[in-house]
């Protein structure tokens, strides 16, 4: 079973907000991914941490187990999501890693 890591904007979005995009982002990876798979929970929802720099780090832990990384549109504009690409793309194994684009997904379609 392949582990997804979802990038996906959440600056200035409630978490109700979030979880729609991510439950829309899932419906995508569903129509597009050949095989099972379970998403990583990286949002974090219960944590309190002062800075957003905390938030980062710990998506990038979990960005490290990640056999797929689907990159939510607006990713591009989104700071932390932008980290999250330049890590996945500089660490993570490029022969064993699946990456997804939402935007290039919906073009193809």
């Amino acid at each position: 079973m392949k582990k997804v890591f979802i990038s996906q904007p959440m600056s200035g979005l409630t978490i109700e907000q979030i979880k729609e995009d991510r439950e829309r982002c899932i419906k995508v990876i569903k129509d597009n991914l050949n095989d099972e798979f379970e998403v990583i929970d990286n949002l974090q929802e219960n944590k309190n941490y002062p800075h957003k720099l905390y938030y980062l780090s710990e998506d990038l832990k979990f960005l490290s187990e990640a056999d797929v990384v689907f990159f939510a549109t607006g990713w591009d504009n989104a700071r932390g999501c932008e980290i999250e690409w330049q890590a996945s793309k500089n660490f993570l194994d490029p022969d064993k890693t699946i990456f997804m684009y939402e935007d290039v997904l919906k073009h193809s379609i």
